[in-house]
């Protein structure tokens, strides 16, 4: 779609999510003007008013199951000390064994999990302090 000022629409549909490029005819990718929109009908947009914003969560000191499977081993227990990088536990998905690491280094507050748990996606497993 062609605006005003030589500048060019682009858009890529997903769902209700859009992503708009804007740039003027023989630009590259760089020099893009990128916005995301949202597409509601009438009723949404007025409802929308009266949705919280959903406040993006601190997981840097938890660490839940990125999906669903069973917990074939943990290494830490509450109280121990972790670095950056280390292995806190072992989920099985899909006959693959996924490690699953720290964040960050700190102390490790409790253990939701033991061997032998099947875990859903999302689901708590280890906290830090």
């Amino acid at each position: 779609m062609m605006l005003a000022g030589g500048l060019e629409l682009k858009q890529l549909f997903a769902y209700k999510m859009v992503l708009v490029s804007l740039c003027r005819i023989g630009c590259n990718q760089d020099t893009r003007l990128r916005y995301k929109l949202q597409i509601l009908t009438k009723v949404a947009a007025e409802l929308s008013k009266y949705m919280p914003e959903k406040a993006a969560e601190d997981t840097s000191s938890i660490l839940r199951s990125p999906m669903p499977g069973a917990v074939v081993a943990v290494s830490v227990k509450p109280g121990d000390t972790v670095s950056e990088g280390q292995e806190i536990c072992v989920i099985e998905a899909m006959k693959m064994q996924n490690s699953m690491i720290a964040a960050k280094t700190g102390k490790v507050k409790a253990v939701h999990c033991k061997a032998g748990d099947t875990v859903g996606e999302g689901d708590l497993l280890v906290e830090l302090e």
